[in-house]
């Protein structure tokens, strides 16, 4: 399990639930969480949670 941040501007659409959002320009910071299983020492599952409801709040 890996805790980290998707950091970045916006600059180009992003697709939503809603549809394709345009480009903002604006900066995001949004927390995540990536959980790996693993077997045989090889990665066999990923799985990447972000907090999309924050990214939203920092994008509109």
């Amino acid at each position: 399990m890996v805790e980290l941040a998707i950091r970045g501007t916006h600059r180009g659409a992003l697709m939503t639930p809603t549809g394709p959002l345009a480009a903002t320009g604006k900066v995001i910071d949004v927390p995540c969480c990536d959980v790996f299983r693993m077997k045989d020492g090889k990665v066999a599952a990923f799985h990447c949670y972000n907090a999309f409801s924050i990214m939203q709040q920092q994008l509109y």
